[in-house]
């Protein structure tokens, strides 16, 4: 029964790590030696049944990417970058990402084993636990009151304005609320900007304070209201930022947003008949012409406040629209050299799927290769192409990297802390951690404060559910995975994060493809991609 059992699990998965391997050599004369396999053997089958797959601890993780006949080698575990030559290559493409030590040594020569270990490249990782570095509920309360960020005002749930692919639209998406009436009240509000201005920021940075909705325009009293009071009880420097449609902009707004140096990003897809198919008001009319002639006149009144200020954020709802729209703000005189932001429809929780759009691989590779010719060629900011898409954070984040082996324990870059990073405060007064996603996953209200066992609660689900996946991943180590990313609003789920998890291996491989081929043109460029930061390329 033991060697059947055995056998049944070899089956299932042939890399399946089985302490019981050399025992099994042993003539099995004692019926208690038998047992006590039996038994492990049972355990390993039944925690395959649990786990669907369960991946060897001691393999080695890698990524393999051919760049015009140049091979690379990106080895997880010491986060090294190697350029190795086409019959290694080879040889690692057979083992599809995860190799055993010992087939190191069986399949690759001499030469190459000597230089891989010189660089302690392609070692055993030791990493196998998502830690966010709490022990205890103290430990997390301490860091929240310590590392304030940002605090987000949801003003309203109103929205003068009916975007067609808006993630609050009727029926466009999974598990999100809709517009409606519901508004924030002042009292609410500067209650919570006392709580939060109260905790010790991080690094002692400027505490950042953001306006949403709905559209935070059609509360403007109490935007006002609030700037004014929070600037009496907190005159030291602050971030104000503003997320607008950019409808309700005129001459009296405009004003106090230069008098406060407010951050201002406004949502313009492009061309005329590119914005106009979506983004439409109450009564079906168009608003491209309202928005670009607000911002036409923000930029004549105040130029030096509109280029250090103002940024245009847009969405993609077709592949097609995309050489329009770079021709429209490469060229617009308004606001071609404005920083812009450019997002797409999310596919994973999209019930209309009329909205449901795709960008090939092919046309996100063109535009990275567009987008290196242009900070070759040009002695503009890199800001000023308008599609960075994901990449261009991912480009930091590879370019930035820090060349140290994985412990067993390790916090994701992007792991923020429930409360610290971003505290968003809602017009029922409940607390939320996110934006993205998380916006009903409630911690905490303005009368009790933060729930600090929720918050632990949620950081150790999130330590549970990553832990099973991010150990074998190839890009954990530049993941920009985000709690909200595995949420559908209200609850986690384990298919959302597989989903999202293969979306972002996609778009990681492409980054990395667009980093090797910049560093093989000109490792010079990076300085022109990250003008203001610190960097070094390993």
């Amino acid at each position: 029964r033991t060697w059947k059992l055995y056998t049944k699990l070899m089956k299932v998965n042939k890399n399946l790590f089985i302490v019981v391997i050399p025992l099994l050599r042993i003539k099995m004369e004692s019926f208690l030696i038998a047992k006590v396999l039996l038994i492990l053997i049972e355990v390993e089958l039944f925690l395959l049944k649990k786990n669907k797959k369960i991946f060897m601890k001691s393999k080695i993780i890698f990524k393999l990417i051919d760049i015009d006949g140049n091979f690379y080698l990106y080895d997880t575990n010491s986060n090294r970058i190697l350029l190795i030559e086409e019959e290694d290559y080879s040889k690692l493409k057979n083992f599809n990402g995860k190799i055993k030590k010992n087939e190191l040594k069986e399949n690759f020569s001499e030469k190459f084993i000597r230089e891989i270990n010189k660089l302690r490249v392609l070692k055993e990782s030791k990493f196998s636990k998502v830690f966010y570095e709490f022990s205890n509920k103290k430990e997390l309360k301490d860091y929240i009151n310590t590392h304030a960020e940002s605090l987000v005002f949801i003003l309203t749930k109103e929205c003068n304005l009916r975007c067609k692919y808006c993630i609050y639209g009727e029926g466009n998406y999974e598990g999100n609320r809709t517009h409606s009436n519901k508004n924030l009240n002042f009292k609410t509000a500067f209650r919570a900007s006392k709580d939060f201005l109260s905790r010790t920021t991080k690094n002692n940075q400027p505490p950042f304070i953001c306006f949403y909705g709905g559209e935070p325009l059609l509360k403007w009293n109490l935007i006002t209201k609030l700037v004014n009071e929070i600037n009496k009880i907190y005159p030291q420097e602050k971030q104000w930022f503003i997320n607008t449609n950019g409808t309700l902009l005129n001459e009296e707004k405009l004003d106090f947003l230069k008098k406060n140096k407010v951050m201002l990003r406004v949502s313009l897809d492009g061309p005329k008949q590119i914005h106009n198919k979506n983004r439409i008001d109450l009564q079906g009319k168009n608003t491209f012409d309202i928005i670009l002639n607000n911002l036409k006149n923000l930029r004549q009144k105040y130029q030096d406040y509109f280029k250090e200020y103002v940024s245009i954020s847009f969405v993609i709802s077709k592949e097609e629209d995309i050489p329009d729209i770079k021709e429209f703000f490469m060229s617009d005189k308004i606001i071609k050299d404005v920083p812009k932001i450019c997002s797409q429809i999310n596919n994973k929780l999209i019930t209309n799927k009329q909205l449901k759009t795709d960008i090939t691989k092919e046309k996100i590779l063109k535009e990275i290769y567009d987008y290196i010719q242009f900070i070759e060629l040009s002695n503009k900011p890199s800001t000023e192409f308008p599609f960075n898409f994901w990449w261009a954070k991912y480009l930091l984040n590879i370019y930035n990297r820090e060349i140290i082996e994985l412990k067993n324990k390790e916090k994701l870059i992007n792991l923020c802390v429930p409360g610290s990073h971003r505290l968003v405060i809602n017009p029922d007064g409940n607390y939320s951690f996110c934006i993205q996603g998380a916006e009903s996953l409630n911690i905490g209200n303005i009368k009790e404060g933060l729930d600090i066992n929720k918050i632990y609660t949620i950081i150790k689900n999130n330590e549970k559910i990553l832990t099973k996946y991010c150990p074998n991943c190839w890009c954990s180590r530049f993941c920009p995975i985000c709690p909200a990313y595995f949420t559908d609003n209200k609850n986690y789920s384990e298919d959302l994060l597989i989903k999202t998890c293969k979306d972002i291996r996609k778009n990681l491989s492409i980054s990395f493809e667009a980093f090797l081929r910049i560093n093989r043109k000109d490792p010079k460029l990076f300085e022109k991609i990250f003008p203001s930061e610190e960097k070094k390329i390993n």
